[in-house]
Formats: C-alpha cells, sequence, structure tokens
C-alpha cells in the first residue's frame, strides 16, 4: 500500500496531479480519514442513480485542505475517462485494477484497453520511469490478492 500511496501521489510534472480510478466499493474501503485520497484526483465509478454516493463524496472533499486533491464521481469508466480528458493540469491516470482468485462481483475491464481502441500496454520499463520507482511488471502475492502493476498510454 505505500508503494501504491507513492506513486500514485508523485506526478510526471511540476504543477500537475494525478487521477486514480476506482469503484465505489474500493472507494470505500479507504480508511474514511484517508478519503478521498490526498495529492490525487479520486475518481469513483458507481451505478448509485440518487446521487447519494456522489454526495457523500463531496462531503468528504469539503474537509480536505490540500489544494491538489479533489474527487470526482461518474456511472461509468467511458464517463470517467472523458471527464479527465479536459481536466486542467491532469499528470498521469491510475486504473485501480487486480486479477483476484476469490469470487467478487465486479472486474476491471483490461481487455478495453487494446491498440484497437486507442490504448498501448507499456513495458516495465516505461512504467518504471513513470512512476519513480522499480516495476518489474511480474504478478506477486499480497496474502489472498494476486497483483500485477502495469501500465497503458492512451495513443488516439
Amino acid at each position: 500500500m505505500s508503494f501504491f500511496a507513492r506513486v500514485t501521489s508523485r506526478p510526471p510534472t511540476a504543477g500537475t496531479t494525478n487521477a486514480i480510478i476506482m469503484g465505489r466499493k474500493t472507494y470505500e474501503s479507504v480508511p474514511a480519514s484517508l478519503r478521498p485520497l490526498g495529492k490525487r484526483i479520486s475518481v469513483v465509478i458507481t451505478r448509485d442513480r440518487t446521487g447519494a454516493v456522489k454526495e457523500g463524496i463531496l462531503r468528504e472533499l469539503e474537509g480536505e485542505n490540500e489544494p491538489q486533491t479533489d474527487a470526482i464521481v461518474e456511472p461509468s469508466l467511458d464517463a470517467a475517462l472523458q471527464r479527465l480528458e479536459g481536466y486542467k493540469g491532469l499528470g498521469k491516470v491510475k486504473v485501480d485494477g487486480v486479477k483476484v482468485p476469490f469470487e467478487c462481483d465486479t472486474f476491471f475491464p483490461v481487455e478495453r484497453f487494446e491498440e484497437k481502441d486507442g490504448w498501448r500496454k507499456a513495458s516495465a520499463e516505461e512504467v518504471t520511469g513513470w512512476v519513480g520507482e522499480e516495476v518489474t511488471g511480474e504478478w506477486k502475492c499480497e496474502g489472498e490478492v494476486e497483483v500485477q502493476m502495469v501500465g497503458y498510454e492512451k495513443v488516439q
């Protein structure tokens, strides 16, 4: 988790802010005292149509003192990516997604990040350069969860 915090809050250039896209359940799994994630734009994807999730997240943001911290709530990954396209001072975008060996109800659609869709998978060396720490691209076990650090670049 400390690696995640370091690399997602460290912008690629001064004056920019990174964004992390996650589902509502992932956002809610972060301790309330750490939400929204500091020095980043927390983008939460939710199917909530009542507006309660958005209202709660924006209320949490009101107490935030760091100017680089923001929160956005969108109904889909496409809507989140579109919203971020026009975001001033945006650094890198990290989409939180892991392969899990246990049953769950939501998976990140990594197959949508293909060349035909305007994305390019970066090498481990490129990701290392982006995050400022060594990334191997190999699967690692952390408890019951397998994680892999990968990077995708929008080419279109």
